[in-house]
């Protein structure tokens, strides 16, 4: 009867402790805990994960770590202001927030958010027909949609905002470039953009995997960043930063005609591609397009939504780049333009995805907007 008494005390003494740990930690937290469910909302993307295994996730404890070693003592005098565009996909978006909670600042969306009309609408900039690349349309309805917060950093006050741009050389570009503009009304010390993670097929939310709808995009990646680099250099007073895209992992759940694709392609990429090559051949590639060199199977081949297909794109974001750096040498001319490596960080770094995510690496993200600060001067 006695030796019973022992497991049943020791199992109670470690549900005890088990509810200790978690209250002490609760408490320790309760002022972020308060407005956690509406500041991490998008930053989940879209999982089932709730409160308690988000404060034992990576992501919380990478907030944590950052915000203790970056944290600004509030008796210290702010001596200006500071504002940084986040010009970019849901990758931006989340190193957007990232910042917003690092600053213990509250983004707010602009009233223009998705299920209104966008102010940008209207706004075209299209190629001419001979021309595959070129500055021109790419909105969808109700977007792009900007949010922004306030914040401080360091002494200064900063306002952050993301504009939602999965491409580049677009509408979005142009608008940005002109800023201030009744749509944001702030002039930007810092513009932070990059792209190609839509670029390749099968293209991410597409209706049908036989469109690659961003192949213009993906062919003229080199030019349009060099356009849109540019632009933004003319515009912003302190930094210019192009920021890689991030690594896609191969593994995974898949379903339906993307399932079949995925399946063969680890047996054949060539063979995978057939959908891809049927909708060039049909409705892309032609005499008066302009594209040239490779034929639509190497293009499909060269362009699957794939880690090497990934590395491939942004081996050509970097020779970009490049050319970039040569024109504006650091130095001699204002604003500065660098490059952020998120290909580097995240390859191979799958296990900082959340289930079924295959490329936002959220564990990841207080590291790339440290990476982002040190290229702006803002981390020393």
């Amino acid at each position: 009867m006695t030796r019973n008494l022992y497991p049943r005390a020791l199992d109670t003494f470690l549900r005890i402790s088990i509810v200790l740990a978690i209250f002490i930690r609760t408490n320790a937290t309760q002022e972020f805990n308060d407005t956690l469910s509406e500041r991490l909302n998008i930053l989940r993307l879209g999982t089932s994960l709730d409160e308690t295994e988000y404060f034992f996730s990576p992501l919380h404890l990478a907030h944590l770590n950052f915000s203790k070693r970056y944290q600004t003592p509030e008796n210290e005098a702010i001596i200006g202001k500071r504002s940084i565009f986040f010009v970019g996909d849901s990758t931006f978006r989340n190193q957007f927030q990232a910042f917003c909670l690092a600053m213990g600042a509250e983004w707010k969306n602009a009233n223009w958010v998705r299920g209104s009309t966008s102010p940008l609408q209207n706004v075209t900039f299209t190629a001419k027909s001979s021309q595959p690349c070129g500055l021109r349309s790419d909105l969808r309805p109700n977007e792009p949609y900007e949010s922004r917060c306030v914040g401080r950093w360091g002494n200064y006050q900063v306002q952050a905002l993301h504009i939602l741009a999965i491409t580049m050389g677009s509408s979005v570009s142009r608008a940005v470039s002109e800023a201030p503009a009744p749509w944001t009304n702030v002039q930007p010390d810092v513009i932070y953009f990059g792209a190609g993670l839509w670029y390749l097929w099968p293209v991410p939310f597409s209706n049908s995997v036989k469109t690659w709808s961003f192949f213009s995009d993906w062919m003229c990646l080199e030019e349009n960043t060099l356009v849109t680099a540019e632009a933004y250099l003319r515009t912003a007073t302190s930094h210019v930063v192009l920021s890689s895209a991030h690594y896609i992992c191969d593994e995974g759940e898949w379903s339906g005609d993307w399932e079949f694709i995925m399946k063969t392609a680890r047996m054949n990429v060539s063979k995978a591609v057939a959908p891809c090559v049927d909708a060039l051949q049909t409705h892309l590639v032609s005499a008066t397009d302009g594209y040239h060199s490779k034929s639509a199977q190497q293009y499909c081949v060269d362009g699957f939504r794939s880690s090497s297909g990934i590395r491939r794109l942004n081996n050509r974001v970097f020779a970009a780049a490049s050319k970039i750096t040569s024109r504006h040498p650091k130095g001699e001319q204002q604003p500065n333009f660098d490059i952020v490596n998120a290909y580097a960080l995240t390859e191979g770094h799958c296990e900082a995805n959340f289930a079924s995510d295959r490329v936002h690496f959220v564990a990841l993200v207080f590291d790339e907007i440290e990476m982002l600060l040190r290229k702006i001067g803002w981390l020393v």
